[in-house]
């Protein structure tokens, strides 16, 4: 089952110094500028388009995700800094509900 991520919809407040994390067990290839996600536990497959093959590529439990949006904003210089941060969050949240990646959230808030 091949499956394309819905497009953002509503907002998500996480601390800025979460830190996401892509599951180890899934396979994904960068083609072009586009992801593909596999599943094989659910046997699903994902596209992503380059916005989100982007920030997929950054959630490496090392970048958080105040760094991934300016990193986001930066790298798509014309898009409102508001709406990344929008999109970013959004997109993060739906890949944590499809329990294709994990947020780790910080010990203490700053």
């Amino acid at each position: 089952m091949v499956e394309k991520l819905k497009a953002p919809t509503g907002s998500l407040a996480f601390p800025k110094q979460t830190r996401p994390v892509r599951k180890r067990e899934l396979v994904y290839r960068i083609l072009d500028e586009e992801c593909i996600l596999y599943d094989d536990k659910g046997d699903k497959v994902y596209t992503l388009n380059a916005t989100a093959a982007f920030v997929w590529k950054l959630c490496d439990g090392k970048h958080t995700v105040g760094r991934i949006i300016r990193k986001t904003a930066k790298a798509f210089g014309g898009a409102d800094a508001a709406m990344v941060e929008q999109d970013v969050r959004e997109l993060l949240g739906e890949l944590n509900s499809l329990q294709l990646l994990t947020l780790q959230y910080p010990l203490k808030l700053k």
